[in-house]
Formats: C-alpha cells, structure tokens, sequence
C-alpha cells in the first residue's frame, strides 16, 4: 500500500474505506461495472503490447 502522504489520520482513511466499499462492490458486481471493466483491461491490454512494440 502507498504511504499516506497527506497526513489523513488512519482513522480516518478507514472510515472512508468502510463508507466507499460497499458502493464499489455493487458497481464491479452490476452489468454496467463489468462492461466497464471488460473495457478497462482490453485498454490496458492494448497499451501494454503498444510499449511492447516501442521496445522491440
């Protein structure tokens, strides 16, 4: 995990992950979140062999 670098008490951090997470889940569990995501890594994908191409 990266360092907290803005000095946020972990406390803190750990009440917006608890508020954040349930909401994150219902999106990568719903069809709209998936096909996102199903989008997100064909790009990834994509990237990766472009910078694959650059360096051979």
């Amino acid at each position: 995990m990266a360092a907290n670098k803005c000095n946020i008490p972990k406390q803190e951090l750990e009440i917006l992950a608890r508020h954040f997470l349930p909401q994150i889940q219902a999106f990568f569990e719903s069809k709209e979140g998936r096909k996102e995501y199903e989008e997100w890594k064909a790009e990834q994908a994509a990237l990766k062999a472009q910078t694959a191409d650059k360096t051979a």
